[in-house]
């Protein structure tokens, strides 16, 4: 897959010299990108398929006493739901579970809260499940791309399993009866929900990304494919226009303006593919977390059930106040890395809401550009006619001034001629004086108006090309205009585009400090293990003195009773 990617990006960053090269380039290599993303469907579907396959005999080959809870409370599906909770019967039945989450919630315990407390965290889980519904029903859209079929299935499974575990929860606090240890379990629930409240907002942002993501890729992958016809277009109709005209070379740099940012459209597009596989891991993590919370709560009430057998069957109570003290205690440092590891969260959807805004309002700028883009084009449709009006018109009246300039130059050689003849023949000027003299006078009257003709006609033909060279200076005028504003916008692109960066590199940082916060509260979790490993052994050890101590107890009574009955029978 990664060498398939690499090819793609290959061909899609390959570059020609020329207009005609990069349409050739386009059509040639058209058929090779559909082929690349072909393969990736394939490859999607054979994981997806393969994800289901093992989901299955995931299911069969866990065993039936596996799936049953430890505690004693039967599964929550088979349950009549109690008379709080009748308003929402259809969320207890909800789909198909995903690989493996059987066990997990069949393992979970039982736990208790006050009445009040089971009020506020039934609302908060209502709200939240309705937002898990919301955000289902977004990616039903979304999961008919044929890329994200695998990965928005597994979405729609963890919200699922994650509304289970939330009903099963309210419906075990709503059973359990007993307040011995009401302190411990409610401190174990509120960590369970909470870690499961953090979970579902990270789903819930995670889903968001994704879906940003995705719409992100697509309307970069239509503005590449406009740029790109935009630009075969552009230079089919540079290559047919003249090499002397001074717009050839603004338009060749406008077209380099666009191959750069076609360019970085595809980083871009680069980019969110790379978000997206976050995302990925993301989940893949949230996951895992969901996984260690249910084991937790699992051993969690392992220990509580245990506890109350030692109570009932009577125990220590210095060595279990002891225990409850040092598990508060280890409940106060896992809350305050939480409240931290929170903090740290927040500041990065702070950061993701920054970037989203930026990426809005880069949007919008390239919603501006191509709108400039647009009325560019039109204003140079609509003076390319009138151009090429204006061209013929004065090619027209030059041609005619020429034709009257070759009359007047054929009037006056004729001139020159017969002024010629005249100074040859002063004898026949003589004698027919007076004709010649008419003849000279009318052809000089001719001469005359025909200059003066010719000078009106020059004159007229002097004002239109002044007319029509203000008209051109004006529109060129105007399209400067929209060039430089073009230029502005590009400038304000590339500061969004610097601020944007700086806000990705602060996210990479605070990711980091949240990897490490994680892996200080991985690092308490295991010393809490550990604890709770040799609490058992302690419970153990007291569980064999006290059977000691009732054997004891029992060979003194029936030695006393004994005792006591030998007096009886002598008397």
């Amino acid at each position: 897959m990664d060498q398939s990617v690499k090819q793609m990006l290959k061909l899609i960053e390959e570059d020609g010299d020329s207009f005609a090269k990069k349409a050739e380039m386009y059509y040639q290599k058209r058929p090779e990108l559909i082929s690349h993303v072909e393969e990736f469907y394939r490859m999607y579907r054979s994981l997806a398929e393969r994800y289901d396959h093992v989901t299955e005999e995931l299911r069969k080959s866990i065993p039936s006493d596996l799936q049953s809870p430890v505690s004693g409370i039967p599964d929550v599906i088979f349950e009549p739901p109690s008379p709080a909770r009748e308003q929402k019967p259809s969320r207890l039945k909800s789909g198909p579970r995903a690989a493996g989450f059987d066990f997990f919630l069949g393992s979970c315990g039982s736990s208790d809260h006050h009445h009040k407390e089971v009020d506020e965290v039934s609302s908060l889980t209502d709200s939240e499940s309705e937002s898990d519904d919301s955000s289902v029903n977004n990616y039903s859209g979304l999961s008919g791309n044929s890329g994200g079929q695998g990965l928005s299935r597994r979405i729609i499974d963890l919200e699922i399993e994650l509304r289970e575990t939330k009903e099963k929860l309210r419906m075990q606090q709503d059973e359990s009866v007993d307040g011995s240890f009401r302190g411990v379990r409610n401190e174990d629930s509120e960590d369970v929900l909470a870690e499961i409240t953090g979970c579902e907002r990270d789903l819930t942002i995670a889903n968001e990304e994704l879906r940003l993501s995705e719409e992100e890729v697509t309307r970069l992958n239509t503005e590449l494919q406009k740029y790109k016809s935009s630009e075969v277009s552009d230079g089919l109709q540079s290559e047919f226009a003249s090499p002397a005209e001074s717009k050839v070379t603004t338009r060749e740099v406008e077209l380099e303006f666009e191959v750069n940012q076609a360019s970085h459209l595809q980083q871009r597009i680069g980019g969110s593919e790379a978000e997206t596989l976050d995302s990925n891991v993301k989940i893949q993590a949230l996951m895992e977390e969901l996984r260690i919370a249910k084991e937790r709560l699992h051993v969690s009430e392992k220990e509580i059930t245990t506890l109350k057998k030692q109570l009932e069957g009577g125990g220590s109570s210095e060595k279990i106040n002891n225990l409850q003290d040092q598990l508060a205690l280890a409940h106060k440092e896992i809350n305050t890395l939480k409240n931290k590891l929170n903090a740290e969260k927040r500041e990065v959807s702070k950061l993701q809401e920054r970037t989203a805004r930026l990426k809005t309002n880069l949007s919008d700028r390239d919603r501006e550009v191509r709108d400039l883009k647009i009325a560019v084009s039109d204003a140079e449709l609509k003076i390319f006619p009138e151009k090429a009006q204006i061209k013929g018109e004065i090619s027209k009246l030059i041609e005619e001034r020429t034709c009257l300039e070759e009359r007047l130059k054929e009037q006056e050689s004729r001139c020159r001629f017969l002024e010629d003849g005249i100074r040859m023949f002063p004898a026949e000027k003589t004698e027919m004086q007076e004709t010649p003299e008419r003849e000279i006078q009318k052809l000089k009257e001719d001469t005359a108006e025909r200059d003066s003709r010719i000078k009106s006609e020059r004159d007229e033909l002097n004002e239109k090309s002044i007319t029509h060279k203000a008209e051109l200076t004006s529109r060129d005028n105007r399209v400067n205009q929209m060039d430089e504003h073009l230029q502005q916008l590009h400038m304000e692109h590339v500061k969004l585009l610097a601020g944007e960066e700086e806000a990705r590199k602060l996210m990479d940082e605070l990711r980091s400090k949240a990897k490490d916060l994680e892996g200080e509260v991985e690092r308490q979790r295991i010393l809490i293990l550990e604890g709770a490993e040799e609490k058992r052994e302690v419970i153990r050890q007291l569980c064999l003195t006290l059977e000691h101590y009732r054997n004891g107890y029992h060979t003194l009574r029936q030695a006393f009773a004994g005792h006591k009955g030998v007096p009886v029978l002598a008397t």
